[in-house]
């Protein structure tokens, strides 16, 4: 009859008939995939306040730096852990470079134990802090950046996908 329309023959017309055995498969892979594309939609509109929050995050972060190179700049480096944790040629108040990576690798609690031992005992150039100003430091820095920007970024994600999902029918 219309076989001659779309160009098969009953047998290739069967064989497509037998693929819809394969419509079970669709609620298995298609549904949950659905979720993921509404979490990465929600992602993807929430990244101009995501920017926000990295730039803000970049600003609270170097103004740390600033305090910190004026607190520790004249730490003496005494490489007291051999595994390389604590000051460092690498991890260090020297200057506002080395002191914006040693806060940026301090955002990932990774050493901080460590450089706030060693900048508790260093020798320093200079004048060195007083104890308790090591201390509020890292306490201000380590709270501060850690616990509440990922929570404020935690909070912009979530969000933004409640607003996904309460107009999205």
């Amino acid at each position: 009859s219309l076989y001659w329309v779309a160009g098969l023959t009953r047998r290739e017309l069967r064989l497509l008939g037998c693929l819809r055995a394969l419509r079970f498969f669709r609620l298995l892979i298609i549904r949950p995939l659905r979720v993921v594309g509404r979490i990465l939609n929600a992602l993807y509109v929430s990244l101009p306040a995501v920017a926000n929050l990295v730039i803000l995050i970049v600003f609270w972060v170097f103004a740390f730096d600033l305090v910190g190179v004026s607190l520790f700049r004249g730490a003496v480096i005494a490489d007291w852990y051999p595994d390389g944790e604590g000051l460092s040629t690498d991890l260090n108040f020297a200057n506002p470079g080395d002191g914006f990576l040693t806060l940026c690798v301090l955002l990932r609690f990774e050493g901080w134990t460590a450089l706030w031992a060693d900048l508790l005992r260093a020798k320093y150039t200079v004048d060195p802090p007083q104890e308790w100003m090591v201390y509020a430091f890292f306490v201000v820095y380590l709270v501060s950046t850690v616990y509440m920007m990922l929570s404020v970024f935690i909070a912009l994600l979530l969000d933004t996908l409640e607003n996904l999902y309460t107009s999205v029918p």
